[in-house]
């Protein structure tokens, strides 16, 4: 998914929320309880190695990347960390964040 040593950005919100605005990029990887988590993890781990360096993220003032980064760490992921900034923060220091759904 990127290359070797590059982190990965994770977004941690719901996925209607990552489908109206993520940063451009990230991986969603929600956890409102976990059988959700379950069912995304499982395509999650078929891409990201767990040697992979994650940047996690949601909303300002969510705490549900806690919750994700709590999981991955219990299933091998050794490089895990929090970003305190959402994708409003993100855009405003000018980086590139997508927003609502892709035309099909």
């Amino acid at each position: 998914m990127t290359t070797s040593g590059e982190a990965l950005v994770v977004d941690a919100n719901d996925p209607d929320w990552y489908e109206g605005q993520h940063i451009a990029g990230a991986f969603n990887l929600p956890y409102k309880e976990e059988a959700e988590f379950e069912q995304y993890w499982m395509d999650f781990s078929a891409k990201v190695s767990r040697d992979q360096p994650l940047i996690l993220y949601c909303q300002l003032g969510c705490m549900s990347k806690k919750a994700v980064a709590e999981q991955l760490r219990k299933l091998g992921y050794r490089d895990v960390r929090l970003m305190n900034e959402g994708p409003d923060e993100w855009e405003a220091a000018g980086y590139p964040v997508v927003r609502g759904r892709p035309e099909n």
